[in-house]
């Protein structure tokens, strides 16, 4: 009987850190074998977060490295390893299996046997032997002694094979069948080191008899292992058969019981990569998802927009694969609507479907990265745009995610409400937890001026938390000389790290700029990791999460009654809550000189020798059915009037989409012009080159607002309910200007096309802007108010504390 004992020999000397596909080659022996131990037979001990990972599911055993077998020199690290595997199977029995391998379905009936090992044969048909990649044996066998005591004689110091794969083949044609067992390739040596496009690159399935895969190191790592860094890469290699591989490794972890070579599997992996692009917000996915969901329920047709058929569709869940795909599905909503009503319908459907799945389902993803590895999108994002209160929605949410996932509500301080943690009292320790603080970003631009004022306050000690790995000059030309000092580098997609680098820091407070526009953060804030845990308008909407203790927001965007929908506890700042540094101080020049490039290319296309531009310089994904309406009335109004829109890229999925769905709402299309993301100067160009800036509604701008105005720019704005259709309001008033707030779509237009059509009287307001506009950049009162809020609820924290611990004594 071979013992349930696996071994793995690490001895290269390393200059780099431990390897992702190493480690899966260990994870996987453990998840989908049990065995009763696992050996990792090392010299230099390996470094690195996937070390540390490995290390957990193993027994590190120093060894050292065999130099001779008798008397022969052992020259190559291969041989040496031979050496060391062939040794410790002789003693102990058990499982050999090389460090580029990866287990598939258990090898149990296999333990049956007395020695175990696969073919190595090439495409051709040659036999090139007994592969010693995977292999298995009692203790003392038969086979493997008679192998052991005849290395020597047969081992080549200069060779390659001699003694390691062509020996077994010789001794098992003369050995007792019973002796050994000789698998066929494709049990795990299949694809050969001669496909192994097969297993990297091209369209493939799991074989039925593949019980784990040897994947040719010397053939493969430079071309292909060294690339894969974590288990992000299934998103975009999904239909390779390493992809496959990997989430059968993940369907493991959760339980999953998904055969691998079914047609089912291939079709959950295809439906969940379309549900991790942004296609999954357009309703362009539905027919794929209908067709789908039509094939493995066997019905005529079908339709997940009814709720009859969406509970069809949660009775097929018999995996981790489909159950992700309606979890994925029923938490992000569309982009795009046809109308108001449409939006409304489809909201009260989602949180139906989202009821139904939280009484229905219970825990199946065991850790926050296998939930990550299976809903990847950024889940709640695009309900922003509705113009709506999205507090109990995002609140339903958040419920569903830590039922399927419990491991979300991580709690490393001792309470989930408040603290035990005992208190600093100086300095107060300050982390951000974002992307996209470090990059040229939005959220760089409303957040580095506050956290810039808090790193020179001794006061405090920041800290800021990112898996950017190169800031961006903007950020480094901010933070001056506390640019890397301020960093911590936190390792990219795996989030269990995240979340125990971020307790590692003992903050006092965690502030969350942007909760919703990466899913990877929101799910980490989920987890309570410091006493005072704190979100603002980054992405301008509640978090709905259930450790989230504040937002911070502003009198000027916010009312007091704006708390109802809010699930933390609403701040509103007497100041704007930013430090918004004149990005366009450093171009002067370009400032100043004349834009035509845009109005030029304008002419050009539309034939109108002096048209109005209004533009429209916002993310696309704003469009509101309603505001098409507006556009449309004011090139009805005004006829040479063109709308100016800001598409993604040329021809893109998503540039396709928009451009589709404005044409099939406005008659005048000819007299619609599309720009493109663009570098940041490029930008601002077309900003110049308008008459007259549209901000969206309801959802309307704060970033593109106040660059309009540090340009001299009018912009006509209608407030939304929410904050998200405020900031422009704010600002103006901030400044002392009202004319361009509307209250109505028709005075909306009626201003867009008064102010467009009339250049004096729009002069005037350009230049009362531009004497006003310091009023709303690099504002002192916020550096003061954070300050003063984070001390606040700080010293309240250590407050409750203390009358705590007096309360238990």
């Amino acid at each position: 009987m071979i013992p349930n004992i696996a071994h793995f020999v690490w001895f290269d000397q390393q200059k780099e850190e431990f390897p992702f596909v190493n480690y899966v080659a260990v994870l996987s022996c453990h998840v989908v074998n049990n065995p009763d131990k696992i050996y990792m037979y090392y010299h230099h001990e390996p470094r690195g977060h996937w070390w540390k990972k490995t290390k957990a599911l193993c027994e590190p055993v120093f060894v050292e490295v065999p130099t001779h077998i008798g008397s022969k020199e052992l020259k190559k690290v291969q041989h040496k390893a031979d050496v060391v595997r062939i040794t410790k199977l002789k003693e102990m029995g058990g499982v050999y299996l090389d460090m580029d391998t990866i287990c598939v379905k258990p090898y149990a009936h296999l333990l049956h046997h007395k020695f175990v090992i696969g073919n190595e044969i090439t495409e051709s048909g040659k036999n090139m032997g007994l592969c010693n990649a995977i292999m298995m044996t009692e203790p003392n066998g038969a086979f493997i002694v008679d192998w052991f005591n005849q290395y020597e004689q047969h081992f080549e110091p200069d060779g390659w094979q001699e003694a390691s794969t062509v020996l077994p083949l010789n001794l098992s044609k003369r050995h007792n069948p019973a002796d050994v067992t000789v698998l066929q390739p494709t049990a795990w040596l299949l694809p050969s080191w001669e496909q192994t496009d097969m297993i990297f690159e091209r369209p493939n399935e799991i074989p039925d008899e593949l019980i784990a895969l040897h994947f040719w190191y010397s053939y493969t790592h430079e071309k292909y292992l060294k690339h894969i860094t974590n288990f992000d890469w299934i998103v975009s290699n999904s239909h390779t058969l390493y992809a496959k591989l990997l989430l059968n490794v993940l369907q493991h972890i959760v339980g999953g019981q998904m055969s691998a070579s079914s047609a089912s599997h291939s079709n959950n992996v295809r439906i969940l990569k379309l549900l991790g692009t942004n296609d999954c917000q357009h309703r362009t996915l539905l027919p794929k998802l209908n067709e789908y969901y039509k094939t493995i329920t066997n019905k005529s047709s079908f339709d997940i927009e009814t709720f009859e058929d969406f509970v069809i569709a949660f009775n097929t869940c018999n995996s981790i694969g489909t159950c992700s795909i309606l979890s994925q599905f029923v938490t992000n909503c569309f982009y795009l609507y046809e109308s108001e009503t449409h939006i409304a319908k489809h909201r009260d459907y989602y949180e139906k479907m989202i009821n139904f799945m939280i009484m229905k389902t219970g825990p199946i993803y065991q850790t926050v990265n296998a939930l990550n590895a299976f809903v990847c999108r950024n889940n709640s994002y695009p309900y922003a745009y509705h113009d709506t209160s999205n507090a109990g929605l995002f609140q339903k949410i958040a419920q569903l995610q830590y039922n399927l996932c419990p491991d979300l509500l991580l709690d490393t301080i001792g309470t989930g409400t408040g603290t035990t943690r005992t208190t600093r009292t100086k300095p107060i320790k300050v982390g951000f937890i974002s992307d996209f603080i470090v990059q040229f970003h939005s959220v760089a631009k409303d957040r580095i001026g506050i956290i810039k004022h808090l790193c020179d306050d001794p006061e405090f000690d920041v800290k800021i938390m990112t898996r950017k790995k190169t800031p961006s000059a903007f950020y480094k030309k901010i933070m001056g000389d506390k640019a890397d000092s301020t960093l911590v580098i936190m390792e990219d997609g795996d989030l269990v790290a995240n979340r125990q680098q971020i307790a590692d820091q003992q903050f006092d407070i965690i502030v969350y700029p942007e909760i919703g526009m990466c899913q990877q953060t929101r799910f980490i804030a989920f987890s309570r990791l410091a006493p005072v845990q704190i979100t603002t308008w980054g992405h301008s909407d509640t978090s709905g999460l259930p450790n989230m203790d504040y937002f911070v927001s502003s009198k000027h965007f916010n009312t007091e009654e704006d708390r109802a929908h809010y699930s933390e506890d609403l701040v509103l700042f007497d100041s704007l809550g930013t430090h918004y540094y004149d990005l366009f101080s450093q171009f002067k020049e370009e400032m100043q000189a004349q834009s035509v490039k845009l109005r030029d290319s304008v002419v050009a296309k539309t034939g109108i020798s002096n048209p109005t531009l209004y533009g429209c310089m916002q993310i696309f994904t704003k469009m509101h059915p309603s505001f098409v309406g507006m556009l449309h009335d004011i090139l009805k109004a005004d006829e040479t009037g063109v709308i100016v829109l800001l598409s993604t890229h040329e021809g893109d999925d998503d540039d396709v989409i928009f451009k589709k769905y404005i044409r099939d709402r406005i008659d005048c299309m000819e007299r619609v012009h599309f720009v493109y993301q663009a570098p940041f100067l490029e930008y601002i160009e077309n900003i110049k080159g308008c008459d007259i800036l549209l901000d969206y509604y309801p959802f309307g701008g704060f970033n593109s607002t106040i660059e309009t105005f540090l340009l001299g720019k009018v912009c006509i704005t209608r407030p939304g309910k929410r904050i998200s259709g405020k900031f422009t309001q704010g600002l103006y008033r901030k400044m002392g200007i009202t004319e361009f707030i509307c209250d109505s779509d028709a005075e909306y237009v009626a201003k867009a096309v008064q102010y467009g059509k009339n250049r004096d009287e729009r002069s005037k307001y350009e230049a009362l802007i531009r004497d006003n506009v310091h009023k709303v950049i690099q504002e002192q009162e916020s550096v003061d108010e954070w300050k003063a809020f984070l001390k606040r609820v700080h010293n309240a924290n250590a407050n409750a504390n203390a009358n705590a611990n007096a309360n238990a004594q």
